[in-house]
């Protein structure tokens, strides 16, 4: 029976975060051009690090799923434009595991797992670009360097908020000792 209400909690909980992260992504975002600001990777970082990295992935492939659908379609490019957020969960969620959440590791961690998601991102554009035709070196890396300090800020901001989200709900759902990995 525990085993089950763990399961019914942790489904109950991915599903809520990725809502949220679809709800930041879509709605609570600024776009101009190539630069997106958004703090939409805040729910899928939380559940990352309270549930583990498989959770956090499993979560992050709904979440950017259902968001490009509802912002995009279905296009040829739809799991590259998925790839970032989730490679950046299991980034964190592995770093996160191997540290024993070491917080000035999971710190850098954050940090640098944002400014790998605008690489990544940029390398999306570029290949975006390039199949249907509207490529242009302007367009593509244009804004890098005001993407990259808005992933640096964003990074900032995520390894600030989620450790403190992270320490006030952790009571809430996890009992101590308990393991979701």
């Amino acid at each position: 029976m525990k085993k089950r209400n763990n399961l019914i909690l942790l489904l109950t909980i991915s599903a809520i975060s990725a809502a949220l992260y679809v709800i930041l992504d879509q709605l609570l975002v600024i776009n101009i051009a190539t630069l997106k600001i958004t703090l939409n990777a805040l729910p899928l970082i939380i559940v990352t690090l309270l549930y583990g990295t498989k959770t956090g992935f499993i979560t992050a492939i709904l979440a950017t799923f259902i968001s490009q659908v509802i912002g995009f379609g279905i296009a040829p490019l739809t799991i590259l434009w998925m790839l970032p957020e989730i490679i950046r969960v299991l980034i964190v969620g592995i770093f996160n595991k191997k540290t024993n959440s070491n917080k000035i590791i999971m710190t850098i961690v954050i940090i640098l797992s944002s400014i790998i998601i605008t690489m990544i991102n940029t390398g999306v554009i570029a290949l975006d670009a390039l199949i249907y035709n509207y490529y242009s070196k302007a367009y593509v890396f244009g804004n890098l360097i005001f993407r990259i300090i808005a992933g640096i800020i964003s990074g900032i901001i995520y390894a600030i908020i989620c450790p403190i989200i992270v320490n006030a709900i952790k009571p809430q759902f996890i009992k101590k000792g308990e393991k979701y990995e």
